[in-house]
C-alpha cells in the first residue's frame, strides 16, 4: 500500500509542489475575478469583496519570473 507521505515526498523531489505553488501564485487572481463575476448576480457585496481581493492579488503577486518547466 502506498502511503501519502511517500507520494508527497516524491512530488516534492520532482518539483511538482513548487510548480503548483507558482501557478497558484500567478493565476489565483484570475480565479478570484471569475468568482467575483459570478457572484455579482447574487450578491453585490460579496462580488465586490472578491473583485477587491483579485485586485490586491494582482498588485501583490506579479508573474515577473516564469514558473519552472
Amino acid at each position: 500500500m502506498i502511503k501519502l507521505a511517500d507520494i508527497l515526498n516524491e512530488a516534492s523531489e520532482s518539483g511538482l509542489i513548487d510548480t503548483i505553488k507558482c501557478y497558484t501564485k500567478c493565476y489565483g487572481g484570475y480565479v478570484l475575478a471569475v468568482g467575483a463575476g459570478c457572484l455579482f448576480g447574487t450578491s453585490l457585496l460579496w462580488g465586490t469583496i472578491l473583485l477587491a481581493g483579485a485586485g490586491l492579488w494582482a498588485y501583490k503577486f506579479t508573474c515577473a519570473s516564469s514558473c519552472p518547466k
